[in-house]
């Protein structure tokens, strides 16, 4: 009787469906919404000194599987005054990155790097280190027009590429700490007046399951 029970036992052990002893991940999020306060400086530029830039940006993240994602970002910035005042002319910037990239992920967040294209947007940019041009305006006929640096396109085509940080500081809420550079060979070739922006940016995102 024993050696029965022990068969009919044995033979249920094997149909069970037993809960496995082998963790399971949690599976990341499959969207990752972020917001965030931006700041630029271009590495090349006409003026004597650098100049600022600040505004806001919004990304979206998909993940895809494993470790990759398809992202999107857009953002826009106001420039500020450079040190002698050569930057005649402020500028509002649109930008626009699209990619796919790779994520490190553990369970307080995940650490990617973002390759990508991107499209900006720069309005009106003028620049001059000319005395008579600072005081008596660009449009005064005591300033030549040699003297004033502008650009020939509105719209720049280049590369960006970002590092950053999720932080998890609750279920579904995280910062974001992100910096990355872009460089635009479209249309001036390697030889735009303005080019290279260093970005970083700093702001919180929502995780949707």
């Amino acid at each position: 009787a024993v050696e029965s029970v022990s068969r009919g036992v044995s033979a249920w052990l094997a149909c069970a469906a037993l809960p496995s002893k082998e963790l399971q991940k949690d599976a990341p999020p499959h969207f990752l919404l972020d917001t965030t306060a931006a700041h630029a400086i271009y590495m090349r530029y006409p003026m004597r000194k650098p100049f600022n830039n600040a505004g806001l940006g919004v990304g979206l993240t998909y993940h895809i599987r494993d470790n990759f994602d398809a992202f999107g970002r857009a953002g826009v910035m106001t420039s500020f005054s450079d040190q002698y005042g050569d930057l005649a002319e402020g500028f509002t910037s649109l930008r626009l990155v699209l990619g796919v990239g790779y994520s490190a992920r553990w369970s307080w967040g995940n650490v990617f790097l973002h390759p990508g294209l991107e499209f900006q947007y720069l309005s009106d940019f003028a620049s001059t280190s000319n005395a008579a041009c600072k005081f008596f305006g660009l449009e005064s006929e005591h300033c030549a027009t040699s003297k004033i640096e502008r650009l020939s396109s509105h719209v720049f085509l280049g590369v960006n590429v970002s590092l950053g940080v999720n932080i998890r500081v609750a279920r579904h809420l995280f910062l974001v700490v992100r910096t990355g550079v872009s460089a635009y060979f479209f249309p001036y070739g390697s030889g735009a007046p303005i080019n290279f922006p260093f970005f970083s940016e700093l702001g919180l995102g929502y995780a949707f399951e």
